[in-house]
């Protein structure tokens, strides 16, 4: 083909200007490998033969192409493999001149999927094996068998499970496949059980290439039950049964029954030790007598222990024993007679009884051979079957699984009307008796602190004994179980109540007491009866000064003498007092000397030392003999604590803390025997503020507006559908109380809180919208509501009222009746509080009366005082003298002057130039 391409090229080169050339539209042609037959794939032209027929021809034969003699189209006959056929093709156009040319036609390879028919059965789905349920983990089961032609050109092929459906139980992840190799196998993710349902699995798997081409086939795998489950015993009632002494030799006594969980697996029975009155079939599991079991024979029992062995074929054994108990049956059937007659038995179970636990056991008796007893519940009580079961065998009441007993909500006794009949003849009742099953209360709940101070309390020593400190509230959900508080440890300064959780001072608290702890840790246990179960919780109290204790001085009266000269800054007194209280500024002690004008600056306090200074002392001064000469000085000693020690407050009226919560007093002190000579025009005073703050007392009770409230609801609404509005003029929202105490039957409606709010009224649990369906008039609830103040408090403090709220419950359905009702009328019911307070009022003509006598006595008083200090110097401008001004005669003067008072006569001794304005008094004195 070379030479003639090469011969072909020459001619070309010789005759190219004699004839024209052939032209190829497309050379070279890329032709895929998957191309269809019949596609064009290049197109030959000579224009020296164009429109001539049977022009165009392959000078060398190949029947993988055609060209069209007439159009020189060049197709394909046939579709290539790449992996099989040759890639490459020189096909030479001839059109019959002397120039030909040469197509090039390559073959191009194209991506093929995996191809998964090489195992026809795998392809189709129908590939199925078979594996025990204990085949091995990573064990080859299948391998998967899979052609890629592109594998020679370096393709590589990957295996997945695309789905995995096991049956008839669903969803088991078990099996799983190399990816590389394709190997099938267990992974052990779930585990093979054929017991369990896992019987087939249908495992859908995938080839998948480096193009993501795949083909994909299944297999089917079942698994093969094998015997490696234990026999399973289905026991006896009670395990026990009951059989009657009068059994005939070979009798069926009962048949004992196991299961296997492996499929087509028999089971033999046996008795694993030798019985001589009892024979088993060792296929069916039948016990007969074997022997007679007449109770006369004294050497017959009445009761047999059998314990028999169940085998199956894989060798798997279980056993199980039972009791068998031999009744006498010469005397007629009958019960007990504590259950067959009056009311009945009656037992008490605790509400945390265990389940199946056994409760009673009706006892009965059979009086024809071969028959037995059968009990069955004729009636019972709401409920009494969910929680109590009776064996129609045995007649023993026991406890069902549940649901359990909780005696805070479930009722407090069950009953069961029992009938003991013949079972062979169930038209015939032997008797009939009544149990009462009791509910008995467990102390089962832990006492819970629901309220208890977070913070340290803090106090002051003189709180009076039994003041109240902290309240501790616990609650214990078990009926009629009351809760207890005590002290863990000694505790004598502190004391809690019992009952009430209140925590009270007991003993005197005094600071500076060196006894007296300044802290204290109270730890409480809260325990209920018997002290079965309790908790604990801590109070801080932290205890503080108060300024309770005046200074003391080691003495009060000091009594010296000194002389005229005594020179200036010398020491007369150095005061020692102390003051008890134990925190400064409570027991600060400063000195104050109290002076008049006249010793004002005779005398000097500096600290606790008095001293002379910074004038002399003169005897000979006038004032000074007017004082008797001697000074009489006043040394406050105060300490710096607060409040200041004081007296003057009574209380007049009654108080009303809801009016006035707060009086606010001026006080004034005034200086009355403090200066050397009385003067009530020069008495010092100071003023200060009190403050009275009014104490709360309940006096007000709970006021609820409006008091009757009427609300319309439909049967299906659930949840709270109204706030009640009641207020408490002193107390708090938080301190109110909410309870209905009447009108709500089955506990229709509750009252439902949150946070410190009012509550709103709201549907129970109890509120069935089945009671209601159907109904076509309207249900009317009349509720009537306590509400309590001082929640927590002394009850016999509490005051309460009532409110009345009106609920009509509307049809659940809009259709209308038929036939018209009347309405029941609704009456309203009105709780009245009242509280009488009483206190004195003077009638009105009591203060006109006491304000006269008061003018009068006033009067009277002053009289006295002017007869008594008419002729005191000191006092003739409080008490003057009423008589006519005369000259005193030279003889008085004389008789009142002497001569070492000489000085201080002539300047302090005046006359009375006044007449005196009493009777008799007509003459003149000399002050």
């Amino acid at each position: 083909m070379n030479i003639f391409k090469i011969l072909l090229t020459c001619g070309a080169l010789v005759f190219s200007n004699i004839v024209a050339e052939i032209q190829i539209l497309i050379n070279p042609v890329n032709l895929p490998e998957n191309k269809l037959p019949g596609t064009e794939l290049s197109r030959a032209y000579d224009k020296d033969v164009a429109g001539k027929p049977n022009a165009y021809h392959f000078l060398n034969k190949t029947k993988d192409f055609v060209i069209d003699a007439n159009s020189g189209v060049i197709t394909a006959t046939k579709i290539f493999n790449y992996e099989t056929d040759p890639t490459r093709f020189l096909l030479i156009v001839d059109t019959g001149g002397v120039m030909r040319h040469v197509l090039t036609i390559n073959i191009i390879d194209v991506p093929e999927p995996p191809d998964c028919t090489a195992d026809p059965l795998f392809s189709s789905g129908s590939a199925t094996f078979e594996i025990a349920e204990d085949y091995p983990l990573f064990q080859s089961i299948y391998k998967v068998t899979v052609t890629d032609e592109d594998i020679a050109h370096g393709d590589r092929l990957t295996f997945s499970i695309e789905t995995e459906l096991s049956g008839p139980e669903r969803g088991a992840h078990t099996f799983g496949v190399d990816p590389v190799n394709g190997v099938v196998s267990l992974r052990g993710e779930d585990a093979l059980d054929f017991d369990a349902g896992y019987h087939t699995f249908q495992l859908s798997v995938r080839a998948t290439d480096s193009a993501g081409l795949f083909c994909q086939g299944t297999i089917i795998i079942n698994i093969r039950n094998i015997n490696d489950e234990t026999p399973q015993f289905e026991p006896f009632p009670m395990d026990s049964i009951n059989v009657t002494e009068k059994k005939p030799i070979g009798d069926f006594v009962a048949r004992v029954k196991a299961t296997d969980r492996d499929q087509d697996s028999s089971i033999m029975y046996s008795f694993k030790t030798h019985q001589e009155m009892f024979a088993l079939d060792p296929s069916t599991g039948i016990i007969t007598v074997l022997q007679s079991l007449n109770l006369d024979n004294p050497s017959n029992s009445r009761i047999y222990l059998l314990e028999i062995e169940a085998r199956d074929d894989g060798n798997n054994t279980n056993s199980y024993m039972f009791t068998v108990f031999v009744e006498n049956v010469d005397d007629p059937i009958s019960c007990d007679p504590n259950f067959s007659t009056g009311a009945g038995v009656s037992v008490s179970v605790d509400e945390n009884i265990p389940p199946s636990a056994f409760i009673y056991a009706i006892l009965s008796r059979d009086p024809d051979l071969g028959q037995e007893v059968e009990f069955l519940i004729l009636n019972s009580s709401t409920n009494t079957t969910a929680y109590f079961a009776l064996d129609s065998h045995s007649g023993v009441i026991s406890k069902t699984l549940e649901p359990l007993l909780d005696y805070e909500t479930d009722p407090k006794f069950f009953q069961l009307v029992i009938a003991v009949r013949n079972r062979d003849s169930l038209s015939l009742e032997s008797c009939v008796g009544t149990i009462t099953i009791n509910i008995q209360n467990v102390n089962d709940e832990i006492p819970v602190l629901i309220y208890k101070p977070d913070a340290p309390i803090n106090i002051n020593e003189n709180l009076p004994v039994g003041t109240k400190l902290a309240k501790f509230t616990a609650t214990d959900r078990d009926i009629e179980d009351a809760i207890h508080y005590e002290f863990i440890g000694t505790q004598k300064v502190f004391v809690i109540n019992e009952d009430l959780g209140d925590v009270t001072v007991a003993y005197p608290l005094d600071y500076e007491d060196e006894t007296t702890p300044k802290s204290w840790v109270l730890y409480v246990r809260v325990y209920d009866n018997e002290r079965t179960h309790s908790t604990t919780g801590t109070l801080t109290v932290i205890l503080h000064d108060v300024n309770d204790n005046p200074p003391q001085c080691s003495q009060e009266i000091y009594v010296i003498e000194l002389p005229e000269n005594i020179p200036v800054d010398t020491p007369l007194v150095s005061l020692s007092c102390t003051d008890r209280d134990g925190t400064i500024p409570n027991n600060n002690i400063t000195y104050h000397l109290i002076k008049d004008t006249f010793s004002n600056k005779t005398f000097t306090l500096t600290n606790n030392e008095l001293k002379i200074g910074p004038m002399h002392l003169d005897y000979d001064n006038p004032i000074f003999s007017g004082m008797d000469f001697k000074y009489i000085l006043f040394i406050r000693v105060s300490d710096e604590g607060i409040p200041v020690l004081s007296r003057m407050i009574k209380l007049l009226n009654s108080l009303d803390r809801e009016a006035v919560s707060q009086y606010k007093i001026a006080v004034r002190i005034t200086d009355v025997a403090n200066d050397a000579l009385p003067d009530p025009l020069r008495q010092r005073s100071a003023t200060a503020q009190v403050t009275i703050h009014v104490l709360n007392v309940n006096d007000e009770p709970p006021v609820c507006t409006p008091p009757h409230l009427e609300i319309r609801i439909y049967a299906t609404f659930r949840g709270p559908f109204t706030r009640l509005n009641c207020l408490d003029k002193d107390s708090p929202q938080d301190h109110l109380s909410y309870s209905i105490i009447g009108g709500n039957s089955n506990n229709q409606f509750t009252l439902w809180r949150e946070g410190a709010e009012s509550p709103f009224l709201a549907t129970g649990q109890n509120f069935q919208y089945d009671l209601f369906q159907g109904i076509q008039d309207v249900v009317t609830f009349q509720l009537l509501i306590e509400v309590t103040d001082e929640l927590g408090e002394n009850a016999a403090t509490q005051l309460t009222a009532t409110t009345t709220v009106i609920i009509h419950v509307l049809p659940w359905t809009t259709t209308q009746p038929t036939s018209s009702r009347k309405t029941v009328p609704t009456s309203m019911t009105t709780s009245v509080l009242r509280k009488i307070s009483y206190y004195w009022r003077p009638d009105s003509w009591f203060p006109a009366a006491l304000t006269i006598t008061g003018a009068l006595l006033g009067m009277c008083l002053y009289a006295v005082a002017w007869c008594l200090f008419k002729d005191v110097l000191a006092c003739s401008r409080l008490f003057p003298h009423c008589h006519r001004q005369n000259q005193p005669s030279p003889a008085v003067k004389e008789a009142a002057q002497g001569p070492r008072y000489e000085n201080s006569l002539s300047a302090g001794t005046k006359l009375n130039t006044r007449p005196n304005l009493l009777p008799g008094n007509d003459k003149p004195s000399v002050v």
